[in-house]
């Protein structure tokens, strides 16, 4: 029989699909390898991981370990096979795994192994200044804690007396079945189906949840949107408190704004002015986002033209956002007979840049 228990060693039930083999194989070789995991020990787990996943990851070494304790290459393990050369093959992509050097240390490979933890999805509503300065944002959503009365080992009472020993498989976690084949009958070695591996059972469960171990509950957490978020973000943050991790991506929606716009971190805005203080120049009033603010106009101002005030934009992690407004001519107001008047003598007036373009328009038209 072999020494090592090569699915205690990959963490895996003897029932285990092909896949799940991988994945098991794929999340401990990273957390192992010598490269990356510097602990004492480190290199020999590493290499008991390797030897399992040769022989577990090849289906006729699998079925002789299963059938027989061994892998049929005249070895108990896996025939002295370079760790290393296990490692390379299986995430350059030539073993069935399919999988990258590059997916597995955080890069973008389109192979991902399934997530170990329960997502959740919100969404929220927020008007535009909030997306600039921030909010605070609660979410409810489902989670678990240990119980308080059995503390966590399932029994009536927390009591281990109610913590028995399987008696199906004696403790070991393991069964032998025996299976009528074209060559005889063959006893194999698998998961005790009584205690589901684990060799224990509870005799009396805990009542107040269960015989789980632990309670569901809602809980109620608090959440920073930061300052700058734009719509269509996805936000995402994690729980880590519960018996699974949870991961809860927020999908923020920005409500459109009647006086803003932005683009990038500059955000943009109407400047409308009185007409006449863009002639002779003033002042005129500007919305920003913490608030009104006056600024100069000078003369000879036009409509369209835009004006920029540093700094008053979005501040994000990449910079701080400029404010743009857009210079935007008031209809005229109501005037007196007098104010017209006046205004009638200024229109008589000679421009000099209107002679010269009528001038230069006669020249052009007589010319074809």
């Amino acid at each position: 029989m072999a020494s090592k228990d090569y699915y205690s060693i990959l963490g895996i039930s003897r029932n285990a699909t092909e896949d799940d083999i991988k994945k098991a194989y794929r999340k401990l070789a990273k957390k192992y390898h010598p490269d990356i995991n510097k602990e004492v020990g480190a290199e020999a787990k590493f290499k008991d991981i390797n030897e399992a996943y040769e022989v577990l990851g090849d289906p006729q070494k699998r079925s002789n370990y299963d059938n027989f304790g061994t892998s049929g290459d005249g070895m108990g393990g896996a025939g002295g096979a370079n760790p290393f050369d296990i490692w390379n093959s299986f995430f350059s992509g030539q073993a069935s795994g399919g999988f990258s050097e590059f997916d597995i240390f955080g890069g973008s490979d389109s192979h991902q192994s399934q997530p170990q933890y329960e997502s959740y999805q919100d969404r929220i509503v927020i008007s535009f200044l909030a997306s600039i300065k921030g909010v605070n944002h609660s979410f409810t959503y489902e989670s678990e804690k240990r119980c308080e009365v059995c503390k966590g080992n399932k029994a009536l009472d927390g009591d281990s007396k109610h913590i028995i020993t399987c008696d199906n498989c004696r403790g070991t976690g393991w069964e032998m079945l025996r299976k009528q084949t074209i060559f005889g009958v063959v006893n194999t070695k698998t998961s005790c189906r009584r205690c589901n591996g684990q060799g224990k059972m509870i005799s009396k469960p805990c009542k107040e949840c269960g015989g789980r171990g632990y309670k569901k509950f809602h809980k109620t957490q608090n959440f920073s949107i930061p300052a700058g978020v734009q719509d269509k973000d996805v936000l995402v943050a994690w729980d880590k408190t519960g018996i699974v991790d949870k991961k809860i991506s927020i999908h923020v929606s920005v409500r459109s704004s009647d006086i803003f716009s932005r683009k990038g971190n500059d955000i943009y805005t109407r400047i409308v002015i009185n007409p006449f203080v863009a002639i002779f120049g003033g002042t005129a009033l500007i919305p920003t986002i913490s608030g009104i603010k006056s600024i100069k106009i000078a003369a000879g101002t036009n409509s369209g033209e835009k004006l920029k005030l540093k700094g008053l934009g979005v501040k994000s992690s990449s910079g701080k956002g400029d404010l743009i407004g857009e210079v935007s001519f008031a209809p005229t107001p109501k005037l007196t007979k007098e104010q017209k008047e006046v205004l009638k003598s200024l229109s008589d007036l000679e421009v000099p840049e209107v002679t010269r373009w009528i001038s230069k328009a006669k020249k052009a038209i007589i010319s074809d």
